[in-house]
């Protein structure tokens, strides 16, 4: 099941398509939350609200936090895993799990399912480390500037508004759905469908 939460989420944190003005003056602590709370707004109105506003800031929060001190995305992969698990409500974690032994039964080998979470998970790595180098560009220009952990935050979280689109979903999901052998597509569509909108790809 921990693959099917990392590629889920990962996937949840690709989806929004407005920019956001950058502020003047002095960023704080509150401007990061409120450009957070826009971005996870925007997600789950595209992706559905299976996590819950404040999961979504969290995760973002701690993602944010990560990426700042340096870890690599493989591995703050692995660490979104073991968050989403710690903060999902046990009616969550329950749909999780049935999903993830439905599609178990649907390509009829656990270990089938869990290369595919895997797969999918790299794949929505890999889509995420395309914008990687403009993100960093605008890192290291603010860090040579002495700007605050806040102002970088902010940045970061405008940035991801203006690169993550509703067609990179499609296209992901594309990719992701290219995976599952033709004729369990479907089946396999309508479990992940209980916990991410997938009417619009």
């Amino acid at each position: 099941m921990k693959h099917l939460v990392g590629a889920v989420v990962a996937l949840l944190g690709l989806i929004t398509v407005q920019n956001v003005r950058a502020q003047n003056g002095t960023v704080t602590d509150n401007d990061v939350f409120v450009c957070y709370d826009h971005l996870v707004t925007k997600i789950r109105d595209l992706n559905g609200g299976f996590l819950t506003q404040e999961q979504g800031i969290d995760l973002t929060n701690r993602v944010g936090k990560q990426y700042l001190d340096g870890v690599p995305l493989p591995q703050i992969a692995n660490n979104m895993r073991t968050t989403t698990q710690e903060i999902l409500l046990p009616n969550q974690t329950a749909v999780f799990a049935d999903v993830f032994n439905k599609t178990v039964a649907i390509l009829g080998s656990r270990q089938i399912a869990e290369d595919l979470y895997k797969q999918a998970n790299n794949l929505t790595l890999d889509f995420i480390a395309s914008d990687q180098k403009d993100i960093d560009d605008a890192i290291a220009s603010l860090r040579a500037q002495n700007a605050s952990v806040p102002a970088i935050k902010q940045r970061i979280c405008q940035l991801l508004y203006g690169m993550v689109t509703l067609q990179k979903k499609k296209d992901l999901s594309k990719n992701i759905c290219n995976l599952i052998p033709q004729d369990k597509q479907q089946a396999v569509k309508e479990q992940l469908s209980r916990v991410i909108n997938l009417k619009d790809v």
